[in-house]
């Protein structure tokens, strides 16, 4: 189990704008995952996303694994790009920023993918702005990130 201490943690931490030049890279496979409700991702996500939505009960669960994981992506298109993950960077969000339940999907999920070892890294995305934006605009902040990797990118 990830400690709150673990230095991984830390070490897998990525921000917006190292995110939008992995996702700029040609010599990258990124792999982003969106563990937001199905309803606020489909309010709004970061383009390529793949929604995971698991029951909460079933992430507190002993031994939840990465096929839990799987269980809880609805399209078959992106069941698949989830299933050819071997060696791509696995890029997870919420909606909670950097403030992290160590019990929650999140970090199960996150717990999961770097005990199964497929991918060649896992990290997460910071940010509590996502959270306090995505609680009363979640259109705006999707528009927001957008615009910031737009300007990484571009800029």
């Amino acid at each position: 189990m990830t400690e709150k201490n673990d230095p991984r943690l830390e070490a897998a931490l990525i921000s917006c704008q190292d995110l939008a030049g992995l996702m700029d890279s040609t010599e990258e496979q990124v792999l982003l995952l969106d563990l937001r409700s199905f309803l606020a991702y489909n309010q709004g996500y970061i383009g390529g996303a793949i929604n995971i939505c698991v029951p909460k009960t079933l992430a507190k669960r002993q031994g939840f694994n990465v096929k839990n994981v799987e269980c809880g992506i609805s399209k078959q298109q992106d069941k698949q790009e989830f299933m050819e993950r071997k060696g791509a960077t696995a890029v997870l969000y919420d909606q909670n920023g950097t403030d992290k339940d160590l019990t929650s999907l999140f970090w199960k999920t996150f717990e999961a993918l770097v005990h199964e070892g497929l991918c060649k890294s896992v990290r997460w995305l910071e940010g509590l702005f996502l959270f306090l934006l995505d609680t009363a605009y979640p259109v705006l902040t999707l528009c927001l990130l957008l615009l910031f990797l737009l300007l990484v990118v571009v800029g």
